[in-house]
């Protein structure tokens, strides 16, 4: 298994090699190429492949529509099926990994059959933006205990389990549904080292972390976050929501002053549902716990899930 390779990186206190080789199964938002994510991460990202050295692509966000599918940097060209089929293959001549966010299974399917090499099926209970692209957000609203194992039975390429997994026991569930590697974000933002803001990070240790709620106030997108006073107004009916990405900037603008007056509750504070799991507030330390206790619990449980789609698909292949 990946995660036994990148204990012993982790061992040897080669902290980058651990999290590279972890940043499929275990994401520290390190799974960067994904087909249906924000616009407004572009930079991020191309700075992310920069500083690890990767050779993963990230796509960039989508809707699809009948006979196209809407995709780029913030932009307005339109691509139709053949065209992005046509660009996954030349990653693949690339060695370029491609790997497609879901949240419904008709989702997998249209991105099994697009050609990716990878899917992250991600459950509402995700915090910030998911990528739904069949339908509406709201309609696509499916948890991540019922799609994971309707995505694993409806595609044949690796699964990826995303949203409401923050300790050992939900990256072991995820195995025990199918899943070849897990995605985690909140656990990882609570994180004293993570990026997030000191009024984010305490907002995500405290008990009203357990209260998210789903909002478009925050950047004219659907997506999770604690409920402040913010939410509230910005939820509240008849309070007009720019479309993406003019409602992110307006809220930019007031998240600036926000964070210097010290005011958590004017801020977006981006969660999942499981954020008062998220109890280690180093990343290296709930890193090397996860390696640990997933690999105390998880063996039995990744062989007999091996078996079960090694017998449905006629072969007993993991992602690697």
């Amino acid at each position: 298994m990946i995660i036994r390779v990148a204990f012993r990186a982790l061992q040897r206190n080669k902290m980058r090699a651990a999290l590279t080789m972890l940043g499929i199964i275990i994401g520290v938002a390190a799974v960067i190429a994904m087909v249906g994510v924000g616009q407004g991460a572009q930079k991020q990202v191309q700075d992310q492949i920069a500083a690890m050295g990767s050779n993963m692509l990230y796509v960039g966000s989508g809707t699809v529509t009948r006979g196209g599918m809407h995709m780029g940097w913030g932009a307005t060209k339109t691509l139709v099926m053949d065209d992005v089929a046509a660009i996954l293959r030349e990653c693949r001549a690339s060695g370029i990994l491609t790997i497609g966010t879901a949240t419904t299974p008709d989702e997998a399917v249209a991105l099994e059959e697009a050609g990716v090499d990878a899917i992250a099926a991600s459950g509402f209970e995700a915090g910030g933006h998911r990528g739904s692209f069949l339908g509406r957000s709201e309609d696509s609203l499916m948890g991540t205990l019922s799609l994971v194992p309707q995505v694993v039975d409806a595609v044949d390429v690796p699964v990826i389990a995303a949203g409401g997994i923050a300790d050992a026991r939900g990256v072991v569930a995820a195995l025990a549904l199918g899943a070849e590697g897990v995605q985690m974000g909140t656990a990882f933002l609570a994180c004293e080292d993570s990026g997030a803001s000191r009024l984010h990070r305490k907002a995500l240790r405290e008990t009203k972390a357990g209260h998210t709620g789903l909002t478009r106030g925050f950047t004219g997108r659907l997506a999770r976050g604690i409920r402040n006073r913010l939410m509230a107004e910005l939820n509240s009916e008849g309070t007009p929501i720019l479309p993406y990405p003019l409602q992110r900037a307006l809220v930019r603008n007031l998240s600036v002053a926000a964070e210097a007056a010290g005011r958590a509750d004017l801020l977006p504070l981006w969660s999942g549902q499981s954020a008062p799991l998220s109890t280690n507030p180093d990343a290296q330390g709930l890193l090397r716990s996860l390696v640990e206790d997933v690999g105390e619990m998880a063996d039995a449980v990744a062989d007999w899930s091996g078996r079960r789609r090694g017998s449905s698909r006629g072969s007993t292949d993991t992602f690697v």
